[in-house]
């Protein structure tokens, strides 16, 4: 009897050994995973911003299956948003609007205002470049609105120059210049030189819009300082889809 239950003891051990070191394994595993993930969303961001899509799209399609079957919804939901920002970089806005709203109902399941109110900002621009200005409008106030809450200043700058590219769509020129002038300082306090390139080159054209319709001689010299400005800072970068 007593060997039969030191062999039962024995196997019961075994198994324990085996059940821990199968948690362990999988741990590692799952852990290895969600750094991989982030490796590759990095990597994505970064091209991104450096307007290198190729490698984007490379990276944003590895992490994105990785990441189909995880758990965590903040890191799912980051890597849904700079797929929308890619596609939206792509003019693809049909495919960036899906994948924003995907964002946006994973967003408030997470309770994450800041992602949030990226996500309410991309989604505008978005709607602006579709034609849709009315809801295009909403979604920006949304996120202007939380993120002076937040007291997120560099996303406020980045609004700001968005709502001056809505009013510039509907013709608006006036008050798109407003917003443009409005957003130009916090530009170049933040260190944000695509978007300061984007202002400048769209007032520049808002100026010349003046000119034509004889509001102000002087737009057309401030419309030739704003263009200049604009390709020093494109050239200096190399934001070749911005380049004239």
């Amino acid at each position: 009897m007593r060997q039969i239950v030191n062999k039962y003891i024995s196997v019961l051990l075994l198994l324990l050994c085996f059940s821990s070191t199968y948690i362990s394994y999988t741990q590692d595993v799952k852990n290895d995973t969600v750094a991989l993930i982030k490796s590759h969303h990095i990597k994505a961001k970064n091209a991104i911003r450096a307007h290198n899509f190729d490698t984007a799209i490379i990276n944003l399609n590895k992490a994105s299956k990785l990441v189909a079957n995880s758990k965590d919804k903040a890191l799912k939901t980051s890597i849904y948003l700079d797929i929308a920002e890619l596609q939206f970089s792509l003019h693809n806005y049909d495919k960036a609007a899906s994948e924003t709203i995907n964002a946006i109902s994973l967003i408030k399941d997470i309770n994450d205002d800041k992602l949030l109110a990226e996500s309410y900002k991309l989604y505008g621009s978005i709607l602006t470049h579709k034609g849709e200005f009315n809801k295009a409008e909403q979604y920006l106030k949304e996120a202007d609105n939380i993120f002076t809450n937040l007291n997120d200043e560099k996303n406020l700058a980045k609004t700001i120059l968005d709502f001056g590219i809505l009013e510039f769509e509907k013709g608006n020129i006036k008050v798109a210049i407003n917003y443009f002038e409005a957003s130009k300082s916090l530009l170049v306090n933040y260190q944000l030189p695509y978007e300061l390139a984007l202002c400048s080159l769209l007032k520049s054209e808002a100026l010349l819009e003046l000119e034509d319709s004889g509001i102000n001689s002087e737009n057309f010299e401030n419309s030739k300082v704003e263009l200049v400005n604009a390709i020093t800072i494109i050239k200096s970068n190399n934001f070749t889809e911005l380049d004239i």
